[in-house]
């Protein structure tokens, strides 16, 4: 069977690009850091390495309890912060990806509609440039911090 493309026109595909980053910005915003979830987390790493220190015999006194709790404390904890930023980061890499192309395609947009009032549209499209330089500066200021 053949591929057919999907022919989009330039507002089409700004008001598709306008929904992915909605999208992006809700499921970034879901992976909030929350006490309620860290405590959760917690628990579990916990649960887990308290009971695999019983499962190992392992537990004998109350110190070794104390560094297994200790240990499901710190892990659990640990656990939770890296997924929340790791799928934060991710989310936001994205996100910054689709900016880009909202940027290109609404430049583009405007090159595009510039047979009225031309002042204007040069301006308009000089802003957007600007924006799409602003945009760039910020990801490689963003990539040297990480």
């Amino acid at each position: 069977m053949p591929e057919v493309d999907i022919v989009f026109t330039p507002k089409e595909k700004i008001e598709l690009l306008k929904k992915q980053k909605a999208s992006f910005e809700k499921q970034a915003d879901k992976f909030r850091f929350r006490v309620t979830h860290l405590s959760i987390a917690i628990a579990l790493g916990w649960i887990l390495l308290i009971g695999l220190g019983y499962l190992e015999n392992e537990l004998d006194g109350t110190k070794e309890i104390l560094t297994f709790s200790m240990g499901g404390i710190a892990a659990g904890s640990g656990i939770y912060v890296f997924l929340i930023y790791y799928v934060r980061f991710f989310t936001w890499f994205a996100k910054s990806n689709v900016d880009k192309q909202l940027l290109k395609e609404g430049a583009a947009n405007l090159q595009d509609t510039i047979e009225t009032d031309f002042v204007t549209k040069l301006v308009q499209i000089n802003f957007k440039y600007l924006d799409q330089y602003y945009e760039q500066t910020q990801n490689q200021a963003n990539k040297s911090f990480f």
